[in-house]
């Protein structure tokens, strides 16, 4: 009997609020730096809406869901770092840590070069002094990523779309925003020194020999800084479009504001798309590129065959990251 869009307009949106009402409908969000707006219309009358004054497009609030895992059964809903019998879990400096000092064959780095980039001269080169919006399902702050999770003032443990009263920094949030974050800033090592026979230890021994005390768990730009933006529920269920952006009208906001530097933002999540680069993202991409703020986005867990690139990762002005395989049998 109803139907979720996402509407744009070219113009202030408070007519058109009014506007959608009258048909019966009612407003969900109605985002601060992009001119749209997400409503409930009636089915009867959405022809409707194409006709209400300044409306640009109308698009479907189409549900966003997180990767499916085969294996979502046995892993944890949340990744909270817990010492395993002998091993401790330690969080490092890295200024006290040099390039060099680094074990052979840290095999994250040789597949994406980040190593290659890191100056021990330069920490801006690791990622000091960068803020990074992960806009996912939230980051607990464990042991690897204490150093890097900050929030601001109204918003201290980062911003909640979904309003769950469930913090975006709590261990009750699905595993995947507290994954993407380590990848991103992790800074721990795991000391296997009382357990050196232990499994976990003795399976990289004969490819990478890492010293016993020390098996980091570093992340690409490990220096760097986490706002986490939760907009998936603390299950791991999907979430409308409208939810998504909410997140990121509030980052807009933090940087118009001056009240956050954020620098660039993480969107490891994405959908199907009819209009490559000219959907409802790309909209409030074009504000964040404006406001100076790099977007990253997954190219989506498909492929390679076509139209298998998901939605903001089509978009023209994200930087879009895909998988990569060295394995000579793929």
């Amino acid at each position: 009997e109803t139907i979720d869009v996402i509407i744009l307009a070219d113009r202030s949106t408070k007519t058109l609020v009014k506007q959608i009402k009258s048909l019966g409908g009612s407003v969900s969000q109605q985002y601060k730096n992009v001119t749209a707006v997400a409503a409930t219309i009636p089915a009867d009358k959405l022809g409707l809406v194409a006709t209400l004054s300044g409306v640009t497009s109308v698009q479907k609030d189409e549900m966003v869901y997180l990767p499916e895992e085969k294996d979502d059964e046995l892993r944890p809903m949340s990744y909270v770092v817990e010492d395993m019998a002998g091993i401790e879990v330690q969080s490092i400096d890295l200024a006290n840590i040099t390039s060099s000092e680094l074990p052979e064959g840290y095999a994250n780095f040789l597949y994406t070069g980040a190593l290659s980039l890191w100056d021990d001269e330069d920490p801006t080169s690791k990622g000091e002094g960068t803020i990074v919006a992960v806009v996912d399902t939230g980051t607990y702050p464990n042991v690897c990523l204490d150093h890097a999770v900050i929030g601001v003032s109204g918003f201290e443990d980062g911003y909640n779309a979904i309003d769950d009263d469930i913090p975006a920094t709590s261990p009750l949030n699905h595993w995947h925003g507290t994954h993407v974050s380590g990848v991103i800033a992790s800074n721990c090592v795991y000391d296997f020194s009382s357990v050196p026979s232990h499994p976990i230890y003795q399976a990289q021994l004969p490819y990478l020999g890492w010293p016993v005390n020390f098996l980091p768990i570093l992340g690409q730009a490990p220096s760097a800084q986490i706002y986490p933006v939760k907009v998936f529920p603390a299950d791991g269920s999907g979430s409308p479009t409208s939810v998504i952006l909410d997140g990121l009208d509030h980052v807009l906001s933090l940087k118009k504001q001056g009240v956050l530097d954020i620098d660039i933002i993480n969107m490891s999540l994405g959908g199907p798309t009819y209009w490559d680069g000219r959907d409802v993202y790309d909209r409030f991409l074009e504000q964040l590129v404006d406001a100076d703020i790099l977007v990253v986005t997954s190219a989506g867990n498909e492929g390679p065959v076509p139209n298998s690139v998901g939605s903001p990762g089509t978009s023209f002005g994200a930087l879009s990251v895909g998988a990569l395989d060295y394995a000579p049998s793929s």
